[in-house]
């Protein structure tokens, strides 16, 4: 045995003997146990989630479950459908698949949504497979998974798949594959075997991953509908043509050209083609100083500067053929040196200046980037456009003029223009992503109100100051001036959106507009900022994480009815001293609050809003010991908490971390009698915290409600929930008790019965240590008085309900009816029907029944009690021949006295309203 693997085996054992010495045991590996149940092998893991490891049936379609007995299926294993082989039990090497015959008969295979992954060769060596239907939902296909498939040739990409890898369809009949919005990363890893000839993204952003290029391959072309934001460098490639239709970064476009890819963009910028075939180049002519081709008018496009001055002058004409364009990369050079490889380089300190002639009216991308020394460029009066990186990287460029016929800065065109102290854009209607980003000095930028739209990062650490007037501006990217000398900015009233770190590190930003229709605040917008006020107008949905965090000088703070969320750490460590939770807040975020050590007086009017109890570690860095504290307001100095009365739960969906955790000056607490539940860790370690006044609503309390206040005294009703919740956990309680108040008769005014309130037994006294508010307290049925503590008993609250029952009719008294006229019907007079001073009311007070009502002679109506009225009386009168002056006195009466009636019971109403 050699010596070194003899030493390590003793040593292994020695450390082994040791640890078995000192109690220490190595757990055994225990192997997953491997389950059938129907047509398929598969083992479960600790996420009670499925990973198919064989197919066993004899379908030809094969539709994979999207569940087994209840239990997801997320994986679909190595080799578990493969028409060859796959993995021994005993996991060493591998063995023929038990069902490869039927295997490699399937025709058609249908993945589940459930399915996140196909592992490597899981459907590989299926002779006649031909279709595979995947669905939203996959986010990973591994190596190989459909090697040697020679009939597959139908294959959709759902939007879910994150990346995609060329090798995953070795020896396949797929020639085309079509990439949806998510898929970020490509691997080419392509050999002989691969037919794919064309791949089409359409990402907003692509990047290649690894790329290895076997011997020849199919592939020829990619379309990228997206962003580029890096090449490869393989000079070994079988691709002949990449196409690019959004932006494409500098560092890219080289890394493609060390790999032998010719730049052919046109100059408008429209889209970029790199090719490796020079058919499809245009044939160039060389002078001393410049390499041109002719386009479509026989005009000259400079494509390169391949002389050795200092100080250019661009002629107008080369051998006499007008100059009207400056193509992409014709004045750049790279520091490293070497991409370049075929052309003339351009040393990175070579160009001092650059004079272009009237005659050019576009420039391309890249043309005069990263030459550090070029201090000087006169550029000619009728280009529209400062193309994407066009100066990116020129550290000694120190002030340019700027064309008025320019109406657009594209993507990071000065970028690093680490010396340029002013420019003026009068027309400017658009300044992309990065235009100015970095450029240190740049502290004056002249435009108009012609300008509509900021780009992300556009003017990021730049040091311009002052009022910034950005009322014509309608999208402003995110990190457009973070870090800027700003003081005050005047905002578009119609903007809707303010994105990610806008305004982040404006350390003397002092004042802000905040727009009307203003609806999302992104993520460190205003953070680090001096702003000291924010009044947000109704509308306002969503302030994002870290938005004002670290806002030293923010004091005042108005939240609108609208909000819904406040994200993790939004206004942490800020001066607000009062804050109003409105009542449609349903997310308040990690720490939202934290540390805002002036904030004393909390209104929490949400009525059902969920702590947010996840971390996302890209919002910001932690030491791992603060999870444990992550509450909204912890190391707030609350003294004062008001819950609304919407308020339905007290951290009752935070999974992790409570309401009010860690408020340690927090001294007490009334919680309304709409909440039913007090969650996890809502009131730990407000050691502080003595009384708190919980309501006989609350039927559920975590268990780590009130852990560590050691000081607490719960007070609630006997016999309640709560009560046995505090004796079950040590703490003291003391009992509020309203005594129940007896069932009321109804009076017809409002009812107002005497309480009986007493304090852990000792009996308190009205208008000194409490007060009544009555409700629903004048007709019958239920009624509500509120007692609200007083004087030392201000922090109590309780409420009692009691009955108003109906009063007897009985005592009604009903006026004389007076004779009644013959007339061969029923006969049903108006009555006047009055308890005290009320007039009572038909089908309102009582309802009437009648009986011998229709002939001459006497006849009854039974007057029944409903609604404030129960039992019932009855009334006679006469029905009798009389002629029809008789009958219209009569009648006369009756109204008369029916008005005298109602007139009283008006009066007698205002009166006892007064």
């Amino acid at each position: 045995m050699n010596k070194k693997i003899l030493s390590f085996t003793l040593f292994t054992a020695l450390l082994i003997s040791v640890f078995a010495g000192i109690g220490l045991v190595f757990p055994a590996v225990s192997a997953v146990p491997t389950i059938k149940s129907g047509d398929y092998e598969y083992t479960i893991n600790d996420k009670n989630e499925i990973t198919i490891l064989s197919y066993l049936g004899n379908d030809r379609e094969v539709s994979i479950p999207s569940e087994i007995d209840g239990v997801p299926v997320r994986v679909i294993g190595e080799y578990s459908f493969n028409g060859f082989k796959r993995y021994a039990e005993n996991g060493q090497g591998f063995e023929n698949h038990p069902n490869e015959l039927n295997n490699k008969k399937i025709r058609k295979i249908y993945v589940p949504s459930t399915v996140k992954t196909i592992r490597a060769n899981a459907f590989g060596n299926m002779n006649r497979l031909s279709e595979v239907v995947l669905v939203e939902g996959l986010e990973k296909i591994e190596a190989d998974a459909f090697v040697n498939c020679p009939k597959l040739q139908k294959i959709t990409f759902p939007d879910s798949l994150a990346s995609f890898n060329l090798a995953s369809f070795q020896e396949t009949a797929v020639e085309e594959v079509v990439l949806g919005s998510n898929t970020k990363t490509i691997s080419l890893v392509v050999s002989t075997e691969s037919k794919v000839r064309k791949i089409i993204c359409n990402a907003d952003k692509i990047s290649f991953g690894t790329v290895r290029f076997e011997g020849d391959s199919a592939l020829e072309e990619i379309i990228i509908n997206g962003e580029l934001t890096n090449g490869f460098s393989n000079r070994k490639t079988s691709v002949k043509r990449i196409i690019c239709n959004g932006e494409v970064s500098f560092y890219p476009v080289l890394y493609l050209k060390s790999s032998g890819f010719e730049f052919i963009s046109d100059t408008e910028g429209n889209n970029v083609v790199f090719t490796t075939d020079k058919s499809q180049c245009k044939t160039t002519y060389d002078t001393d100083s410049f390499r041109y081709y002719l386009n479509e008018k026989s005009e000259a496009v400079i494509t390169r500067y391949i002389g050795g001055e200092s100080n250019v002058t661009v002629p107008s004409h080369l051998e006499g053929h007008r100059v009207t364009a400056i193509a992409p990369l014709a004045f750049s050079c790279m520091k490293s040196g070497g991409l370049f490889a075929d052309d003339r380089y351009i040393t990175e300190n070579q160009l001092v200046s650059v004079s272009l002639p009237e005659t050019i009216r576009t420039i391309g991308k890249f043309a005069f980037a990263q030459n550090l020394s070029l201090e000087e460029i006169k550029l000619p009066s009728k280009i529209e456009m400062i193309p994407s990186e066009c100066f990116f990287g020129c550290e000694s460029l120190e002030e340019i003029i700027i064309p008025e016929s320019v109406t657009e800065i594209g993507d990071k065109a000065f970028k690093e223009c680490i010396k340029l102290s002013g420019v003026d854009i009068q027309n400017a209607e658009k300044i992309g992503d990065r235009a100015f980003y970095n450029c240190k000095n740049l502290s004056y930028v002249g435009y108009s109100d012609k300008l509509k739209e900021i780009g992300a990062g556009a003017f990021n650490y730049c040091s311009i100051g002052g009022t910034l007037d950005l009322s014509s501006v309608v999208k402003i990217g995110a990190d457009a001036f973070c870090g800027t000398k700003i003081t005050k900015v005047i905002l578009n009233d119609d903007l809707e959106v303010l994105e990610y770190g806008v305004f982040q590190s404006c350390s003397l930003l002092e004042e802000i507009n905040f727009p009307s229709k203003l609806v999302s605040i992104g993520g460190s917008c205003f953070r680090n900022s001096g702003i000291n006020k924010a009044v947000f107008g109704e509308g306002l949905k969503e302030i994002g994480s870290l938005a004002f965090e670290s806002c030293k000088e923010l004091y005042i703070l108005e939240l609108p009815e609208s909000l819904e969320k406040i994200g993790n750490f939004a206004f942490e460590k800020t001066l607000v001293e009062i804050v109003v939770i409105p009542e449609n807040l349903e997310i308040i975020g990690y720490r939202a609050f934290g540390y805002c050590k002036e904030l004393e007086i909390l209104y929490f009017n949400a009525k059902n809003c969920k702590v947010d109890d996840h971390y996302d570690i890209t919002d910001k860095e932690l030491d791992f010991d603060d999870l444990g504290n992550a509450a909204p307001f912890i190391g707030c100095k609350l003294k004062e908490i008001h819950l609304g009365e919407g308020v339905s739960s007290i951290g009752g969906n935070a999974a992790a971390f409570g309401t009010f955790e860690n408020c340690s000056s927090l001294q007490s607490v009334i919680i309304p009698d709409t909440v039913s539940e007090i969650g996890t860790a809502a009131f730990r370690n407000c050691s502080s915290l003595e009384t708190a006044v919980i309501p006989g609503s609350v039927t559920e309390i975590a268990d780590n409600a009130f852990d560590g206040c050691n000081n607490l005294t719960i007070v609630c009703f006997e016999d309640s929930y709560v009560y046995t919740y505090a004796v079950d956990n040590g703490i003291k309680v003391s009992t509020f008790i309203v005594a129940p108040i007896p069932n009321q008769t109804y009076t017809g005014s409002e009812i107002k019965p005497e309480v009986s309130v007493s304090f852990s037994g000792n009996p308190l006294h009205k208008n000194i240590d409490f007060r009544v508010i009555y409700a629903n307290n004048i007709n019958a049925g239920e009624a509500e008085a509120t007692v609200k503590g007083k004087g030392d008993y201000k922090n109590f609250s309780n409420k009692v309900k009691f009955t108003i029952v109906s009063k007897s009719i009985s005592s009604a008294s009903v006026a004389a009816i007076p004779d009644q006229a013959y007339t061969g019907s029923a006969v049903t007079p108006e009555l006047i029907i009055t308890d005290g001073s009320n007039l009572l009311c038909e089908n309102k007070d009582y309802t009437t029944s009648y009986s011998n009502n229709k002939n001459t002679g006497t006849a009854t109506v039974k007057i029944i009690g409903t609604g404030n009225y129960s039992g019932s009386i009855s009334a006679e009168f006469r029905i009798v021949d009389m002629d029809g002056t008789e009958s219209f006195f009569s009648r006369l009466l009756t109204e008369i006295k029916l008005f005298f009636a109602k007139i009283s019971a008006f009066f007698t109403d205002i009166f006892s309203f007064t």
